[in-house]
């Protein structure tokens, strides 16, 4: 099922200036960085935050660094050491290269959470700057559903069209999720190709209870050569979060094209998430 205040609550845990329940409106920027690249490039990420309500708004942010670690890998955004921002009405906000010395770090990569005390539109672009000074890179779509399979009977699943790895293209798959305190959260990860029919293997992650995750592999890992495939997200055991997202590069430009996961009809939020998000809560403490 898809649930949005799982991370929202990890978001106020991390920047508790806004109580959880004083968020309107929560996104999660899936791929985030300010890290080196290949050839003396650097990868950085913009977010752009337009408020269309006619007061101000009240903006925190958080990164979930990459890896899988207890929530002490979360840690606040603060551009200009504000623990806040706040937007004018009517105005845009553009926070260039947004994790650029976040923590005193070199380099950062991961997942973003971003919440307003109002309504807000927000967009982000992952890109590379060229030694030249020429920029290539993505569009990364904010998202505020989630996999999750609380109260559902079977597993939750998500899919991720549109991907190829061949002599053009290549694929990278990758997923945010927060467990709570039961039971690891078990999560497959599978290939199909044109027909339907499954390629490759199938790779497993187990996320422990009181953790969260921000991975990201090779679709080589899955299979090999392909033209046409979609990515499987199932969750097999376990309560959690889950937002799978992939990433496919043109070969020869290294332009690349961010996509992110779809849920099937009936994946939707039941009654069963609110002791969830308190575990999530209490945990992230």
């Amino acid at each position: 099922m898809r649930i949005r205040a799982t991370l929202l609550i990890l978001l106020a845990a991390a920047a508790p200036t806004l109580a959880a329940n004083q968020f309107s409106d929560f996104y999660v920027i899936p791929a985030a960085g300010h890290v080196n690249g290949r050839s003396g490039t650097t990868w950085q990420s913009d977010i752009i935050i337009y408020n269309f309500q006619s007061t101000p708004i009240t903006v925190e942010m958080a990164v979930v660094d990459t890896g899988v670690r207890v929530f002490d890998n979360v840690s606040p955004i603060q551009p200009g050491g504000a623990s806040t921002i706040t937007v004018a009405p009517g105005a845009t906000l553009t926070l260039a290269d947004v994790l650029n010395d976040h923590r005193g770090r070199a380099e950062t990569m991961g997942a973003i959470l971003i919440g307003a005390d109002q309504p807000f539109a927000v967009v982000s672009r992952l890109f590379a700057v060229m030694p030249s000074g020429s920029t290539i890179g993505q569009t990364v779509s904010p998202v505020s559903d989630f996999l999750d399979n609380v109260g559902f009977v079977g597993p939750g699943v998500a899919f991720v069209p549109g991907l190829a790895a061949n002599a053009r293209f290549r694929t990278n798959l990758g997923f945010l999720a927060a467990v709570s305190s039961g039971a690891p959260l078990v999560l497959e990860v599978s290939l199909a190709g044109r027909t339907g029919a499954a390629i490759g293997t199938t790779r497993t992650f187990a996320i422990p209870a009181g953790a969260l995750a921000h991975l990201f592999f090779s679709s080589t890992v899955l299979a090999g050569v392909f033209d046409e495939g979609v990515a499987r997200f199932r969750i097999v055991s376990g309560s959690g979060a889950v937002a799978p997202f992939a990433s496919v590069i043109e070969n020869s430009s290294n332009n690349a094209m961010f996509l992110n996961g779809g849920f099937p009809p009936g994946t939707s939020t039941t009654s069963g998430s609110a002791s969830f998000f308190r575990e999530v809560l209490r945990s992230a403490q």
